[in-house]
């Protein structure tokens, strides 16, 4: 997206195009794909009522679930009545992670989110690797696909002076 931040839309796209990406590469069938496709398409609608806050503002993220869940209804409300049942089912799915699936999108959206960050050095600023590990790292267990890209990304910010600023 050049220098400009990726919109929500593109941040979703790409995720569905980074998930396609892994699946295809898993060794692991068992992940149900149209699950992970429409939890990472309704993943972030929530932030239409809520917004979002980067990783790094600790304090604006220390109730970023409970303003989610308090604002799922109001939301849920705002979407057609075909779809509302669905997307309740697959935010609250993907907020409590207690699925393959849901942890699953988990790791990609942070892995997407992490990629894109690499065209934008100067908002490491402050970053540290333990940090990075610390909000990351865990997600990438289960997936050692997603593991060894997350380690080659993080390799090329330390290589290039991201943890440095």
């Amino acid at each position: 997206v050049g220098k400009r931040k990726e919109s929500p839309a593109e941040h979703t796209w790409s995720s569905l195009v980074l998930a396609d990406y892994f699946l295809n590469l898993m060794k692991d069938d068992s992940i149900d794909r149209l699950k992970v496709y429409e939890m990472l398409m309704y993943h972030d609608l929530i932030e239409i009522e809520v917004g979002d806050t980067c990783l790094s503002k600790i304090e604006e993220r220390q109730d970023k679930e409970e303003k989610e869940k308090e604002a799922l209804p109001v939301f849920k409300n705002k979407l057609p009545e075909a779809i509302r049942g669905k997307f309740e089912v697959l935010f609250t799915e993907f907020i409590e992670q207690k699925t393959h699936e849901a942890k699953f999108c988990k790791a990609v959206e942070y892995l997407d989110a992490e990629i894109h960050e690499l065209d934008y050095k100067e908002d490491w600023k402050g970053w540290t690797e333990e940090f990075l590990r610390e909000k990351k790292e865990r997600l990438f267990e289960e997936f050692p696909e997603m593991r060894e890209v997350f380690e080659k990304s993080t390799k090329f910010a330390r290589d290039n002076g991201f943890f440095e600023q």
